[in-house]
């Protein structure tokens, strides 16, 4: 009678264990292989990650597997090793990485048509680009596994060769991208991956990838999780970008940080690109973890690697193009409720047409001087009928509250231009040319368009007040991509003389002051901050509780701030600060904290109010 043989088993569940399962006689697995099994008297698919395991527990506990999905794609090693990368470095279990990498709807066998691929646009590099691709190769030679880090814009021919290159030695490419539009905007020869795409689609792009055929592959942070057999080389664009963050549900993973993972398993390149990169990627590249590397000259690229498009848009095709329009004469606004028409400032950096590219409009002055009609500044009314006279689109982006509150910026658009084509980018892409589009803040960051006449911001205080120590980096990242996506841009404010505003007038990068204010708290990204959120309708049980787990995080000597009240009524949970040195102890104080927030679920039976987010945004 031969041995009975015990595996281990990765369930898509949070469990801090994998289980131990018996092999039924003469059944054959490997890991990697998919099994059905039974746990809490139901049914799921697994993971083996264990073969020929001593479970060290009575066997008559052990069941057996009901049966090995032979249908299903089997894990490769390097996928599990990313697993537990993340869930090690994320503090979630490995089960909750397999249920992201292996959803559900994807577990289904299906006959399947293979994605076609075709060869990748010949370029014509110029000499500076040529210079500048071979500078990034002597730094993979002679600085092999470090991070190159792109600021700037404009890398798309120099990207879209050394991806060539890559697959040319038989090896894929990854180009993460934040949003889904711009995951779909690269060539014709990439296969897109995101979550917009039908289970069948994106099955069929993990089942080519499994093949090992060496492919280009565009997509958001989900497609970190794809098969890849020989990945070369990652490429993260614009890495200072939030929506690389996943928030909900676990793993609360990163991308940018994640896809230097994958890559350090796979023995992979790593390019990081941003016009703005983020202070992290600043400071590591000043520390040597980094490689920063810049052109002598800025290539000039209409391709989407490169994060921006000169011409025709490409990310969003609604938005016409063309030659920056000539202004009439000034004439006084149509509407007899404006007055005098406003003649704009001196201040700021002269842009097209002499006129100043970037203005800020102190909206309490403006109430003062009764030069307010409605949400919009008599001065921001101005430029933007300049624009439309001069045949010019503008793009007005207002706080999500406003619209919240009803049809406010819209309403007071068509009140003083009736005859202009609006439309409101909440509900959706329009199917036209408009003359005027209106969007929220979180809908304009996605937008990758060029050569609109305006963009006025109509109310940016919300950027700048909320409890976030990040929010003036992110408001200045913001700004300045707005900026590039116009020739003129307008900001109504009440703190005109912030030091945002005051960095974007200059053109200066803010990086050093935030930088030094920083380092002087001790915040990231000279230290590791980990976020504890207690979830809890209940408003006294929630502080309570939030307290006596500050208290009992505070026991391990890290630094602990809070608990800090909800932000707002919609989301009512207690935030408590937790700050790590960046030094040998990292993980396991991280691994701690891990353990002391589960047995305070435990000893005070408060399972399912807790989220542990590593390195939030």
């Amino acid at each position: 009678m031969e041995r009975k043989r015990y595996i281990q088993v990765i369930l898509p569940l949070k469990l801090e264990w994998e289980p131990f399962y018996s092999l039924p006689e003469g059944m054959e697995v490997e890991v990697g292989s998919r099994v059905r099994v039974i746990f809490a008297n139901a049914f799921y698919t697994g993971c083996v990650s264990r073969v020929d395991a001593e479970p060290g527990m009575d066997p008559e506990r052990i069941m057996p597997i009901e049966a090995v999905e032979e249908g299903l794609p089997a894990v490769s090693a390097e996928e599990i090793g990313f697993w537990r990368s993340l869930a090690a470095y994320y503090l979630c279990s490995v089960g909750e990485v397999y249920k992201v990498a292996y959803p559900a709807l994807l577990n289904h066998q299906s006959k399947l048509k293979m994605p076609q691929t075709g060869l990748l646009p010949q370029t014509v590099l110029q000499a500076d680009d040529r210079s500048f691709v071979s500078a990034i190769r002597n730094t993979w030679q002679h600085s092999s596994g470090k991070v190159i880090l792109l600021p700037g814009m404009g890398y798309g021919d120099v990207l879209l060769q050394l991806a060539r290159e890559i697959l040319d030695q038989g090896r894929s490419v990854l180009v993460l991208a934040p949003e889904l539009s711009q995951a779909d905007a690269f060539p014709q020869a990439a296969l897109a991956y995101h979550s917009g795409l039908t289970p069948g689609r994106r099955k069929a792009v993990a089942e080519k990838l499994r093949t090992g055929e060496a492919c280009l592959v565009v997509g958001t942070r989900s497609a970190l999780f794809l098969p890849f057999r020989n990945l070369g080389l990652v490429v993260v664009t614009q890495e200072h970008d939030p929506a690389y963050k996943q928030d909900a549900p676990a793993p609360r993973y990163h991308a940018r940080e994640s896809a230097i993972m994958l890559a350090a398993i796979h023995g992979a390149h790593v390019i990081l690109t941003s016009a703005t990169p983020s202070l992290e990627s600043v400071y590591n590249a000043r520390c040597g973890r980094y490689i920063e590397v810049k052109p002598e000259v800025k290539p000039e690229s209409d391709s989407p690697l490169s994060g921006r498009a000169q011409g025709s848009p490409v990310h969003r095709p609604f938005f016409s193009t063309g030659e920056p329009c000539t202004l009439p004469p000034e004439e006084p606004l149509a509407h007899s409720a404006i007055g005098t028409p406003c003649t704009l400032p001196p201040e700021g950096t002269v842009g097209h047409g002499g006129k100043p590219s970037l203005e800020i409009i102190d909206i309490s002055a403006e109430y003062r001087k009764k030069g307010m009609a409605g949400a919009f500044s008599l001065k921001l009314l101005r430029q933007m009928q300049e624009a439309l006279q001069g045949g010019g689109q503008v793009l007005l982006v207002a706080p999500r509250r406003i619209y919240e509150a009803g049809r406010k910026v819209e309403d007071n658009v068509l009140e003083y231009f009736p005859e202009a084509r609006v439309t409101n980018l909440e509900h959706g892409q329009p199917d036209g040319d408009y003359d005027i589009y209106i969007a929220s803040t979180a809908t304009a960051r996605s937008l990758r368009c060029r050569n609109l006449w305006l963009v006025g911001l109509v109310s940016w205080d919300g950027m700048l007040s909320r409890q976030d120590f990040r929010a003036d980096e992110r408001a200045f990242q913001l700004l300045e991509q707005f900026r590039s996506m116009s020739h003129r841009l307008v900001i109504q404010t009440r703190e005109p003389g912030h030091p945002v505003f005051k960095a974007v007038l200059k053109g200066d990068s803010l990086a050093d002051t935030l930088l030094a204010e920083r380092s002087l708290v001790g915040y990231p990204p000279y230290t590791r901050m980990v976020k504890v959120l207690v979830k809890d309708k209940l408003e006294k049980r929630r502080n309570y509780l939030s307290r006596e787990l500050a208290a009992a995080i505070g026991q391990l000597d890290v630094r602990v701030e809070g608990p800090i009240g909800p932000a707002s009524e919609e989301e009512p949970a207690c935030e408590i600060r937790i700050l790590l040195p960046r030094d040998k102890t990292l993980l396991t104080k991280k691994a701690a904290i891990s353990k002391t927030v589960a047995a305070f679920e435990v000893s005070r039976k408060y399972t399912g109010h807790i989220v542990i987010d590593v390195d939030p945004v």
